[in-house]
Order: structure tokens, then sequence, then C-alpha cells
């Protein structure tokens, strides 16, 4: 139970300083609130950028072929509705 040596941020060697930045980085362990809260809104952000182009490709391709949405075209517009407020719910849960 004897410690063998202590290793503080000043001990460190490049390759661990590298990578303790990269795990500050993914887990958003620095800053303090100001970054987590930044982190957050960018990543539903990014959540939305997915919703909104899949809707958007579906409304065109409503339009492009006609007025009157198929069954496949309804069928993916719910499903796209219903899986992006699924991951929201679970993710929440």
């Amino acid at each position: 139970g004897k410690v063998q040596r202590v290793m503080t941020p000043e001990n460190y060697s490049p390759g661990t300083r590298f990578l303790r930045s990269l795990q500050m980085l993914h887990f958003g362990s620095f800053g303090d609130a100001a970054v987590q809260w930044m982190y957050f809104v960018l990543g539903m952000a990014g959540a939305f950028l997915f919703y909104s182009g899949n809707l958007l490709w579906i409304e065109a391709r409503r339009k492009r072929q006609k007025l009157v949405q198929p069954r496949s075209g309804k069928l993916m517009a719910q499903a796209t509705l219903g899986v992006c407020l699924g991951c929201v719910a679970g993710v929440s849960a």
C-alpha cells in the first residue's frame, strides 16, 4: 500500500498532456457551467439540424412528386418525428 509516485499536471509527459486535454474536451470538464451549457446547446442544435433536414427532404420530395403525399412519405414523416422525439425522451429519462 505504499505510494509509488504522484502525477501532477506539471509532471505530465507531452503524450499524457495531450490525452488529458482530449478527455477534458470530450467530457466538457473545463470552463465550469458556461462550457457545459454551450456543449448542451451545440448538441441540441446538431440534433435539430438532423430533424429539420429530414423534414425539408420529405417536403421537397412531396412537392416534386404530387400534391398529395404518398403513404410512404407520410410514414417517413411520422417515423422522423417519432424517432427524434423518442430519442429526446429516452435521453431525458
